[in-house]
């Protein structure tokens, strides 16, 4: 296919870590390795890397720390500047809730006549109030088309876009994962004593968040430790929570059952993954679930909340179980621990899933398709004051 001249807008880059980050970092390597030409515009708060692909850092504006975001003037100045000067084939950005992801592409769509398409990696619960739906619309506005990373990511699209959907393509197109890295290991057993731990193992891999509700792990963990008082909750991560966690494992006296190592880096996690023999994801508020897909990846079956976007993972009974609270997830962690027969057969399932649905190369090519569909498809429709300037601006010389 012809090459493109991609950028990518976002406010959350490397070297900082989280999904959005890792995915556009991703993404934008393997473009890059398929011949296109891809530009990363994020902020300047979280320091510089080496990237086989240009990286502008945004260094003017308001600095907003509780959201690690960059807002103002300047910020859209500098923006401008850049799309003006580059003239992207598209803009792609990341999360509408991030400025410079949502000014790149509206200027981009509303003023140059670059098309746009945003991907969608976070939702939120319940309906949006009147304030949420019209900034959430007033920031969509021009974007020419969508990726949801879920079904659960399209519903909450068509909710805060409102009538101007209808116009719109969206894509589902989850993460993806490397299976060549996130692979079943050979040796469980030698793996478990390499990392220290011995017994059953059901691991959490997360930012330890109010939102990600690993504080539910040890009300779990008692349920499941009294029918099997070997097993060991691995949990991974950490952040504001990890007090209140602390605190749970102590209060149901499951400091020998609960190991908290703090947060590990990605490429080192992958042994944690491959010794593990179930992946716990209790968030609720849960657009895909990236980490449930490594560990599917690694051959580890998934239990998550049936309400998340892990329902889109996980084949309830397949490979995995989906549940409604939190006692239905101990009783499958116990299930499953009681039936090996069944849990080897799950991890083979998840292993298959993997390789499918979620492999980046057939994901990376999804992407380049919904590109070329929406530069197709595009119509310049600048916004109303911009022509007015340019009116304006032209009579004045």
């Amino acid at each position: 296919m012809e090459t493109l001249k991609i950028a990518m807008a976002t406010d959350w880059f490397l070297p900082r870590v989280g999904g959005v980050e890792y995915h556009v970092a991703t993404i934008s390597r393997l473009l890059t390795e398929r011949g296109h030409e891809v530009h990363v515009l994020t902020n300047s708060l979280f320091g510089e890397g080496e990237y086989p692909y240009k990286v502008y850092r945004i260094r003017s504006g308001m600095n907003l720390k509780f959201w690690n975001v960059r807002v103002g003037y300047s910020t859209a100045k500098e923006i401008a500047n850049i799309l003006k000067s580059e003239r992207y084939d598209i803009v792609h950005g990341h999360n509408y809730f991030s400025p410079i992801s949502a000014t790149s592409m509206n200027i981009a769509s509303g003023i140059y006549g670059i098309p746009s398409i945003l991907t969608v990696h976070s939702i939120t619960r319940g309906p949006l109030n009147w304030a949420e739906r019209w900034i959430a619309r007033q920031v969509t506005r021009k974007i020419s088309a969508y990726i949801a990373i879920s079904s659960l990511a399209e519903e909450y699209i068509r909710k805060i876009a409102g009538k101007e959907i209808g116009r719109k393509k969206i894509w589902n197109i989850p993460n993806g994962v490397d299976t060549t890295k996130w692979t079943p290991p050979k040796s469980k057993e030698s793996l478990k004593r390499e990392i220290g731990i011995a017994g059953p193992i059901i691991v959490t891999a997360s930012r330890l968040s109010i939102r990600k509700r690993v504080v539910a792990v040890p009300k779990i963990a008692k349920i499941v430790v009294k029918e099997h008082p070997e097993a060991k909750f691995l949990i991974i991560g950490d952040g504001v929570e990890r007090k209140n966690i602390v605190s749970a494992v102590k209060r149901a006296h499951l400091e020998n059952n609960v190991i908290m190592p703090g947060a590990i880096p990605r490429e080192q996690l992958i042994p944690y993954i491959q010794a593990s023999d179930i992946y716990l994801n209790p968030t609720k508020i849960e657009a895909l679930g990236m980490a449930v897909i490594e560990a599917q990846a690694c051959g580890v079956p998934g239990i998550g909340y049936a309400e998340s976007g892990v329902k889109d993972i996980i084949i309830d009974g397949y490979n995995g179980y989906l549940y409604h609270k939190d006692a239905e997830a101990a009783e499958d962690i116990i299930y499953l621990l009681d039936n090996p027969g069944e849990l080897k057969k799950m991890s083979k399932n998840a292993r298959k899933i993997a390789e499918e649905k979620y492999e980046w190369n057939g994901i990376i090519k999804q992407i380049e398709r919904a590109y070329v569909d929406t530069i197709q498809r595009y119509q310049y429709e600048p916004f109303r004051v911009y022509e007015v300037w340019k009116k304006w601006y032209a009579k004045s010389y």
